[in-house]
């Protein structure tokens, strides 16, 4: 899945480890950053925030984050 810019603020079901999520061309994610400086938990589900836009990722533990694919730039 791929976040670009200003991309609001999304809720998504039923990820699995073999998913890729994408976050690009956000004003504030600065150069050599990792989705881990964006990350947060909620109850049961991961949250990734970039300034005023987020993703809820809805049943994702930190176990699963690790084996995600998961890219910032």
């Amino acid at each position: 899945m791929l976040f670009y810019g200003d991309f609001g603020h999304d809720t998504v079901y039923n990820l699995s480890t073999t998913d890729s999520l994408v976050f690009m061309q956000n004003q504030d994610i600065g150069q050599s950053d990792s989705y881990l400086n964006h990350l947060s938990f909620i109850d049961d589900n991961a949250l990734l925030s970039f300034g005023e836009n987020s993703v809820t990722l809805v049943g994702v533990n930190a176990d699963m984050l690790s084996g995600m694919n998961i890219a910032v730039a």
